[in-house]
């Protein structure tokens, strides 16, 4: 899988609610297929994965700078064995990381997707860019896109994220989307506590 070149960011599109020191989610999930249709924004296309894109996943995969939030580098087994676990997801269910490219260059410049938390109901938003695409909105722009579409198809009452601590980068952009901290997460996997952050479907949307 590629890195979360901004670190570990996830967003939990409600379900049971998680063991933790975090408020108990809300709502009951929605199991209609995610569209699984290129999204375009000002500046970006959102689309599936595929093949031609394991060369540059693996190239964020195996930067020591952009793992540095997210347990280190991934060898090229391991980098091409989980992204095309998320092609076979996505093309299932819509759920998964999304390749998000460049509209300009078309050059593929991160990730940014919806899927499962590990052993949970609950639906997480991620992402990760290189780092040469960090600094310029890229992440603000396409989380925005996959906000949107979470709160339309999956019809949940509110988006929540964790962060690890260190990664203040990641934390802007959460605060920019509305994101307000609410807790701690003990995450099970970076033996690291992150933040907790939460935001609410606004009545009009």
């Amino acid at each position: 899988m590629m890195a979360r070149s901004l670190g570990c960011v996830k967003a939990v599109l409600r379900g049971r609610g998680l063991a933790g020191k975090f408020p108990a989610s809300s709502g009951n999930l929605d199991e209609t297929m995610l569209p699984i249709d290129p999204i375009t924004t000002r500046r970006l296309v959102i689309r599936p994965f595929d093949e031609g894109d394991l060369d540059a996943a693996y190239r964020v995969s195996s930067d020591p700078e952009a793992r540095r939030f997210t347990g280190g580098v991934l060898s090229r087994a391991e980098s091409d064995r989980g992204l095309r676990g998320h092609i076979d997801r996505v093309s299932q269910s819509g759920l998964g990381a999304r390749a998000v490219v460049q509209s300009r260059s078309h050059q593929m410049i991160g990730y940014c997707g919806l899927q499962r938390l590990a052993d949970t109901e609950e639906i997480e938003l991620f992402y990760g860019y290189a780092i040469h695409a960090w600094g310029r909105g890229f992440a603000t722009e396409a989380a925005t896109a996959l906000v949107d579409l979470g709160f339309r198809r999956l019809q949940t009452e509110r988006l929540v994220a964790i962060v690890h601590p260190g990664n203040l980068a990641s934390l802007r952009v959460l605060e920019k989307l509305g994101f307000l901290r609410s807790g701690t997460y003990p995450h099970p996997r970076w033996k690291v506590e992150h933040l907790f952050l939460e935001l609410r479907r606004r009545p009009d949307s």
